[in-house]
């Protein structure tokens, strides 16, 4: 049973149609039942119900199927119920498109957790297995119906056994089938082919056979939303932040003052008189700074040699 929606998850968010204050029927094959449900769980907006998968540290994989599927508990599973077509039908233990559809939803809020607030959500939308989930499938078309046909339809794709342990029954010749509600086993089991009794449920074939409507399966307890563990994620993410923008602000503060020392140094530098160095006339290793006197004494005597040599 593939399951068809107008829009998708992905595309509810992107367009603004959907955020953490809508109601939690917003979401596609979040029906009026599934919604009283989980209205009645306290779970009102889609906020609330991402409360339900918050945990610090993130939920393993596992833990996550289960709250999915236990919310998503169809009311007459494992019976035969009489289709819109008129075709009778085992009724799966968890509805797949109601359990896809919020599969799709937490791996939406995990991808988009930067912008929390934005999409308003009581904290932080860490939900980082969520893609470690895979999403299910009712299984192959023989196992929505074989299980509650008579022996004379219980041809082509279902194989008759009229001898088998605790009477006859009517197998899909092809798995696999839905699966269970946590550790409940689904509708195919693998061992011996004899009647078998698992969680309170009839396996003849290895196939489930379906229950009668006095006799309900077992069900697990609903998961409750917890807004405070996510309230308290939030603080802790916005203690984280301030004490960033504390570091980050000391070490500005730290750069300025150098910056400032260094300038303060470079201005004094500037500041300081340099020193001039004098040069003194008379040449280096030379006599003393001659007189007048011998200056003219020197200038007669210059004379009377080129007088002479004349």
């Amino acid at each position: 049973m593939e399951c068809r929606s107008l829009r998708s998850v992905s595309d509810l968010f992107n367009d603004g149609a959907i955020d953490g204050s809508s109601p939690v029927r917003s979401l596609p094959y979040i029906s009026t039942f599934f919604g009283g449900r989980l209205n009645a769980l306290g779970i009102v907006t889609l906020a609330d119900l991402l409360s339900v998968f918050i945990s610090v540290p993130p939920l393993p994989a596992v833990e996550i199927d289960k709250r999915i599927a236990v919310l998503t508990q169809n009311p007459r599973r494992n019976q035969c119920v009489q289709g819109d077509d008129d075709k009778v039908y085992h009724v799966s233990d968890s509805n797949q498109c109601c359990y896809n559809s919020i599969l799709s939803f937490l791996r939406r809020c995990h991808n988009r957790r930067a912008n929390w607030q934005q999409f308003a959500f009581h904290g932080p939308t860490n939900v980082a297995n969520a893609v470690n989930v895979p999403f299910r499938s009712r299984g192959h078309s023989s196992t929505k119906n074989c299980s509650c046909l008579p022996a004379a339809d219980c041809t082509g794709l279902c194989r008759y056994h009229p001898n088998a342990e605790g009477g006859p029954v009517c197998v899909p010749r092809f798995g696999p089938g839905f699966e269970g509600v946590g550790d409940f086993a689904g509708q195919r089991v693998n061992g011996g082919l004899g009647l078998r009794n698992i969680d309170g449920m009839t396996y003849s074939r290895r196939w489930r056979k379906a229950s009668p409507a006095s006799a309900r399966p077992l069900r697990l307890p609903f998961p409750q939303p917890n807004v405070a563990a996510q309230q308290q994620a939030a603080q802790a993410v916005a203690q984280q932040q301030q004490q960033q923008a504390a570091q980050a602000a000391a070490q500005q503060q730290a750069q300025v003052a150098a910056q400032a020392a260094a300038q303060q140094a470079a201005q004094q530098q500037q500041q300081q008189p340099i020193g001039r160095r004098t040069r003194s006339r008379a040449p280096i290793g030379g006599p003393s700074r001659r007189t007048r006197s011998a200056t003219k004494k020197r200038r007669r005597h210059n004379r009377k040699l080129r007088r002479a040599r004349a």
